[in-house]
């Protein structure tokens, strides 16, 4: 696993367990893409991504906001990563 991407709104627990049992099981974790599915509405919801930052001990590599309309458009936060260098 090069990259753990997590909906927002499964909150720190989930996205922290994933990350453990990915590790345990000896699987690489290059960090973690936040993909919002909602505007955040709680205080859990708008400090989810600083206290993943905090906790997770990988890097979250993007956040992608939620868009009310998708488009076909790559969302600028995933557009900026390396990804090549993230295949290393």
């Amino acid at each position: 696993m090069r990259s753990l991407r997590q909906r927002a709104g499964f909150g720190r627990p989930h996205q922290l367990l994933t990350l453990e049992v990915a590790r345990g099981r000896q699987l690489g974790v290059a960090g973690i893409i936040v993909n919002e599915t909602s505007v955040p509405r709680t205080i859990a919801e708008e400090t989810n991504v600083d206290e993943l930052r905090r906790r997770a001990h990988v890097p979250v590599l993007a956040v992608v906001p939620y868009q009310e309309l998708p488009t076909h458009e790559i969302p600028a936060a995933l557009a900026a990563l390396d990804w090549g260098r993230l295949e290393r």
